[in-house]
């Protein structure tokens, strides 16, 4: 599974979090227009984000026993931005 959790920090800090008082919502990322929706695909995407992408390939490593994270190994801070 991958762990975007730098991303979600990034993009909360990029958009805002939804105030305390939202209960469950706390602290979670807002959804407001200005949050940029292309900035959140390519953080979050694998093909953008070259850390999501080397997790990615480290996961397949685990489930076939082939090397493949070589692939991304040097672009895990490579991000494509919009």
């Amino acid at each position: 599974m991958l762990t975007p959790d730098k991303e979600v920090d990034y993009l909360g800090r990029l958009g805002g979090t939804a105030p305390d008082s939202y209960g469950p919502g706390q602290g979670a990322r807002s959804s407001t227009p200005t949050s940029r929706p292309p900035t959140l695909v390519l953080r979050l995407s694998g093909t953008t984000n070259g850390r999501l992408a080397y997790q990615g390939f480290k996961r397949l490593e685990t489930r076939t026993g082939t090397e493949m994270a070589d692939m991304a190994l040097g672009d895990e801070e490579r991000r494509i931005s919009f």
